[in-house]
């Protein structure tokens, strides 16, 4: 057996930006949201500044085991990959002693190296990015003198089954439940789910780097809608959707810049990596409802303008944490919902932050910071050619 303990650097992330004219309520109910993610971050002193302190990961290789199911996969249980109670214990472990022929051995333990990556509904689009690739990134290194297998949930659909394959695991190394035994199980489960660390490493395997197209060259102004089909749940409309796009596509067109307003239409690429491609090169701002199709958000570049409408009844802070980890320019609309999870847009608002941001950095500054006990200057070292 061998375990490496990983301590992750202290960071800390801007606050969002809202709309002047909704700024009190909805930084007030934004505050409030902060209260979901207290095992992991708080207020820092600085104002507007959240802190994200004392993250750590663990990574252990067991020889000659084999997984039975022990981390549970698909299932939201705290004995899950990325939750606070998993454990390796339930890995059957070779007992000691045994003797086996070089058959029964190739047999029991057909598998060169396995890493588990059995976390809640592994499946999806969404948590096979937020779990299942920062398991991959943080334990792959261990995985490099032999092709990688994987056990993961139950098989998924094209966004998933293609990503697969751009992380260098092909289907035929993905394992779906059930048992499988390995010479070296690689258990890297215990992994935090927001750390720039692990954004980056991800955008690294899928062969994406987040400054090189510039801000100025990217036109694309992209709405993700949740009216017009391609959600796994119902919820969170936009009711008044026509009449929203239709004030974006005028104000775009008196700009002048020759930005254009698309909607998204996951059907319209050939394949993962040609839509991942595109977002990189292509997006000037993502706006949208709070749902699965804004993960894409994390393809574009930095300086990228993200605009989260979401109802009171339906919150959640992911995608200002990562759009933040990735030098994205976030903002966020707290709405009224209609009829449970629908809303109307606040169009006016909608506006008046393209109006003050589109095509623009953060004019606060970088979105996310370094965080260090020391305040002394940084040691400037002379780059020669």
């Amino acid at each position: 057996m061998y375990g490496e303990e990983l301590v992750y650097p202290d960071f800390r992330l801007r606050t969002p930006i809202f709309a002047p004219s909704r700024q009190r309520d909805d930084e007030q109910a934004w505050n409030a949201l902060l209260n979901d993610i207290r095992e992991r971050a708080s207020r820092c002193a600085e104002d507007g500044w959240v802190c994200y302190r004392g993250q750590h990961g663990q990574n252990i290789i067991i020889a000659n085991a084999t997984y039975t199911g022990d981390p549970p996969a698909d299932i939201w249980s705290d004995r899950a990959c990325m939750s606070d109670g998993v454990s390796a214990q339930g890995i059957h472990v070779q007992e000691p002693g045994t003797i086996l022929t070089d058959e029964e051995y190739e047999a029991k333990y057909p598998v060169d190296n396995l890493l588990i990556a059995t976390s809640p509904d592994s499946w999806s689009f969404q948590h096979f990015l937020d779990r299942v690739v920062h398991i991959i990134a943080q334990g792959t290194h261990l995985t490099r003198t032999a092709p990688v297998h994987v056990v993961t949930g139950r098989a998924s659909g094209k966004a998933v089954s293609e990503r697969w394959d751009m992380l260098g695991i092909p289907a035929n190394s993905v394992h779906h439940r059930g048992s499988v035994g390995a010479k070296a199980m690689v258990f890297s489960c215990r992994a935090p789910l927001i750390h720039p660390w692990l954004s980056y490493r991800a955008l690294e395997k899928f062969g994406l780097n987040s400054t090189n197209v510039p801000l100025e060259k990217r036109k694309k102004v992209v709405y993700m809608s949740r009216s017009r089909g391609h959600t796994s749940n119902g919820g969170r409309r936009v009711l008044n959707e026509d009449d929203l796009l239709s004030q974006i596509r005028d104000l775009l067109s008196s700009r002048g810049q020759n930005e254009e307003l698309v909607l998204f239409n996951q059907d319209s690429f050939r394949s993962q990596s040609e839509l991942m491609r595109w977002f990189h090169d292509n997006a000037r701002a993502i706006i949208g409802p709070h749902g699965g199709a804004l993960f894409n958000h994390r393809w574009a570049g930095i300086d990228t303008l993200v605009l989260e409408m979401m109802p009171t009844t339906f919150t959640s802070l992911m995608f200002w944490e990562e759009a933040s980890i990735l030098g994205q320019v976030y903002v966020n609309m707290i709405l009224e919902p209609v009829g449970g999870n629908d809303m109307n847009a606040d169009i006016p608002a909608v506006l008046e932050i393209l109006r003050g941001h589109l095509g623009k950095s953060d004019q606060r500054g970088p979105a996310i910071s370094e965080m260090y006990r020391w305040r002394g200057p940084e040691v400037q070292v002379p780059f020669s050619n």
